[in-house]
């Protein structure tokens, strides 16, 4: 009875060790998942500012565009309503730009 006794107590530090084992991997399995979901946040984050700062540089082409058709416009066009269409959605650029 007490080699059955003494035999079991071994299995039950057998187990208690393989749970701990189990529960440290655990944690770290969780651990490296949040580093991840960090690491993927602040990579889109990132990407974000990136394509942000690439799309504002396509727009400043744009509104330069703009710029030079307004340079261009012979004086004698600038009071056509389309002429002041076209320079309404010039400064509606500029203001664009201005809040970004």
């Amino acid at each position: 009875m007490e080699e059955k006794l003494e035999e079991l107590k071994k299995q039950l530090a057998e187990c208690k060790k393989q749970s701990e084992e189990y529960l440290a991997g655990w944690q770290r399995a969780k651990a490296d998942y949040a580093n991840l979901e960090k690491r993927q946040t602040k990579l889109l984050e990132e990407f974000k500012e990136f394509a942000d700062a690439a799309t504002l540089l396509e727009l400043l082409d744009i509104v330069d565009s703009f710029e030079q058709a307004e340079k261009a416009l012979p004086e004698e066009l600038r009071n056509h309503e389309w002429a002041k269409g076209v320079m309404r959605i010039k400064s509606a650029w500029d203001e664009f730009l201005k809040r970004k």
